[in-house]
């Protein structure tokens, strides 16, 4: 399977924003490339499956510049950059153990996955919004029982908001500023995080109310 990054139905489901099921038929009809293990479970490729977001984009509503999966992909490659530079110090980095960070890398793919459907799928706006919930809950939690503080982790996920916008901005036109389009992206982010920080706030404060009852 060489270096590639391989998920799950659920996972890679979760990163294109559909249903687990209706994965399953595009794989089916060779739509997402796929393969089975030996126990007959499916994997996808996440290379495979940003091809098929940036493919499928294409027909969006939304300029070139700010589709899915180039902003998917420029975000991620600026995250891991600004990690190895700034952020491979920061105490809501170090705090983690190994495997906790791997499972935060994946679910930072997830959330950026998240922000992009929730600016270019208005009418499935809730939907994305409980999934992101989910995470920064789950944020909020994993923060307390590592014991990193709550301004720490409003820190983690204004870096995150920070590298999101740093690429739209890169991604529009550099001598006429951003294009109207570009200013609805970049407030529909806006408004994404604000709602994981509500969600991850409240999960925090509930798990510090568990460990001291």
């Amino acid at each position: 399977m060489g270096m590639k990054k391989w998920l799950t139905l659920r996972e890679a489901a979760e990163v294109l924003g559909v249903h687990p099921a209706t994965l399953r038929a595009w794989a089916d009809a060779g739509e997402v490339p796929s393969f089975r293990t030996p126990g007959g479970h499916r994997r996808f490729a996440f290379e495979d499956l940003e091809a098929f977001i940036e493919k499928r984009s294409r027909k969006s509503a939304l300029p070139a510049q700010v589709a899915p999966g180039p902003i998917m992909q420029r975000a991620l490659r600026q995250v891991r950059g600004q990690i190895s530079k700034s952020a491979s110090g920061a105490p809501w980095y170090t705090a983690f153990d190994e495997q906790t960070r791997e499972r935060k890398r994946r679910e930072g793919r997830l959330l950026f996955s998240l922000a992009l459907q929730y600016v270019s799928k208005p009418e499935e706006r809730e939907r994305i919004l409980a999934r992101a919930r989910e995470l920064g809950k789950t944020y909020g939690e994993d923060s307390v029982q590592f014991g990193v503080s709550l301004s720490d982790t409003l820190r983690a996920i204004f870096f995150f908001r920070q590298a999101l916008l740093d690429t739209l901005e890169a991604g529009g036109d550099m001598e006429n500023g951003q294009s109207p389009a570009d200013f609805r992206v970049s407030r529909g982010v806006e408004e994404f995080i604000k709602e994981v920080i509500y969600a991850t706030v409240d999960a925090y404060e509930e798990e510090l109310r568990k460990l001291i009852a």
